[in-house]
């Protein structure tokens, strides 16, 4: 009873994640407010297509399937998968940071710089 109690659990909390980054990348679109970090709507994606390939995806795969050569035998659960995965939503973590990073220091100019330089480039 236990074990169907913690899977009830977790497959809510893994749908409620899932419509609520749904819920934020289409109010994003909607307000058009995208465009302020586009890396951070890349990150949501990332996130969210990672997760619903893990969940929905086939646990185990025929050889005779096209994915079989790439994944192998365990599917979306292999290591290959994961590890690609994880290097997205990194890399897209990544992207945001230089983004933030270029947006909050861009403002300053270097002293001695006349503020016609500074703003041209």
């Amino acid at each position: 009873m236990p074990g169907t109690v913690a899977a009830m659990v977790e497959a809510s909390v893994f749908w409620t994640v899932q419509v609520l980054t749904a819920i934020l990348l289409a109010g994003l679109f909607l307000r058009g407010r995208f465009r302020a970090c586009p890396s951070f709507v890349l990150y949501l994606l990332v996130i969210l297509t990672g997760d619903l390939l893990l969940h929905l995806g086939p646990r185990h795969l025929d050889p005779e399937s096209s994915l079989f050569g790439l994944l192998g035998a365990k599917g979306f659960y292999s290591r290959s998968l994961w590890l690609i995965y994880q290097l997205a939503i990194n890399l897209a973590r990544f992207a945001v940071a230089l983004e933030l990073a270029f947006r909050t220091f861009r403002s300053f100019r270097a002293p001695g710089v006349p503020r016609e330089a500074s703003s041209s480039s």
